[in-house]
């Protein structure tokens, strides 16, 4: 998958988020967290934040690296919420000159820097952030190792990782589950979903130490559920739109998603998993 596809997709589908996913208000591209006292999509939004940021012990001061920022609404988070500083990157000029305006708007800008770069190569100086942060990003990686690799370098000793992303069960690699799996993939500008277990291991093998992996697929549920039920109507109304030349491929391909990613989870071929780990003093 290239820089390019993966820039397209975000810069293309942006109006499908903010009509369908309150980006505007939430700054939010992630599926949320949903627990027992969550009522709304914008409450599931805040909490995934939320919970994340209790994931990585966020503290006030802490320098942060968002990686994969998307409009910045993490790092606004964690500057409003925790005081922390952050750095947001993306490979995408249009995300980030939205995230400046995000921050600006939230009076943040004075904590929250975003600049265009890679997360698997981003040229910062080693052992420059307390923290690395990266939601729903990872999978974009056409290396997910070159990833933790670039993560270990730049976190200090005794920085905290944090990835919450999709993750394949052994069903999702096999025959049956694969194309599935890759249909959705391709829909969203991902080159495959990591393998859970693989994970953990290239987090070992890159000087991780404890490496813990949460299970919230029941907390993302609700989501894929509604996105799957926006499918119907999507559908009609995508069609009608692309007969109008008002809707193109990338547009279309990101709806087929939303049935994709329900289907395959309803035949139990991935989870939502929430890693952590610390580079060792």
């Amino acid at each position: 998958m290239t820089h390019e596809e993966v820039i397209r997709y975000y810069d293309q589908c942006q109006t499908d988020y903010e009509l369908v996913w309150h980006l505007k208000s939430k700054m939010a591209m992630h599926y949320g967290y949903w627990d027992e006292n969550t009522s709304s999509l914008r409450e599931a939004l805040e909490k995934m934040n939320a919970h994340l940021a209790t994931v990585i012990q966020a503290r006030p001061g802490d320098y942060v690296l968002d990686a994969g920022c998307g409009v910045g609404g993490s790092s606004i988070y964690l500057a409003a919420r925790h005081q922390c500083r952050t750095m947001g990157i993306s490979l995408s000029d249009k995300q980030i000159a939205t995230c400046r305006s995000n921050a600006a708007a939230h009076q943040v800008g004075d904590r929250c820097l975003f600049e265009t770069r890679d997360y698997t190569s981003t040229g910062f100086e080693p052992a420059s952030f307390d923290a690395v942060w990266a939601m729903e990003s990872v999978c974009h990686a056409n290396d997910k190792k070159a990833f933790l690799k670039e993560a270990f370098r730049l976190l200090k000793p005794g920085g905290r990782l944090a990835v919450a992303d999709f993750f394949s069960l052994p069903a999702g690699h096999e025959p049956e589950g694969r194309p599935l799996m890759q249909r959705w993939a391709d829909a969203w500008a991902v080159p495959f979903f990591e393998l859970s277990g693989r994970f953990s291991e290239m987090m070992e093998e890159c000087g991780f130490k404890q490496i813990n992996c949460g299970n919230i697929t029941d907390k993302i549920k609700p989501s894929a559920q509604r996105l799957y039920y926006y499918f119907f109507p999507g559908w009609v109304i995508g069609n009608l739109m692309r007969l109008m030349n008002q809707r193109n491929q990338t547009l279309q391909k990101n709806l087929w998603s939303t049935f994709y990613q329900y289907k395959a989870l309803k035949k139990d071929l991935w989870n939502y998993l929430v890693f952590s780990a610390v580079k060792p003093h």
